[in-house]
């Protein structure tokens, strides 16, 4: 978190000021969507939920797999950067999936393996 805070501090002091008083600030105080705040607050909770449950009972390898059967689509891993951790292709297929795909994902997961 530290190093997204530091990217963006370095990164503003480059913008004239007139498009961070009246562009970027009072977009930082408007209210987000109600279905925007419930799907980060799913997406954070679930992801925990299920990356519990497979580190407890498999691994991520297993949850990647999964994941990308439950989509039915072996294209999602040409898009993986080769470099990039386990974790973080997990996530980048999560952050795919809608509320209700997850919550379905869940279910099954549910259902088979615990």
């Amino acid at each position: 978190m530290t190093l997204i805070v530091n990217i963006i501090k370095k990164n503003m002091v480059k913008l004239p000021y007139d498009v961070i008083v009246n562009h970027i600030i009072p977009y930082t105080y408007e209210i987000q969507p109600r279905k925007l705040r419930l799907d980060i607050v799913s997406f954070t909770r679930d992801i925990e939920l299920v990356k519990n449950i497979y580190g407890f009972h498999y691994n991520y390898l297993i949850l990647l797999n999964d994941l990308i059967l439950f989509h039915n689509d072996s294209n999602k891993t040409k898009e993986f950067n080769p470099k990039r951790s386990l974790e973080s292709k997990i996530i980048f297929i999560w952050s795919r999936m809608t509320p209700q795909k997850r919550k379905h994902f869940i279910k099954i997961v549910n259902e088979y393996y615990v």
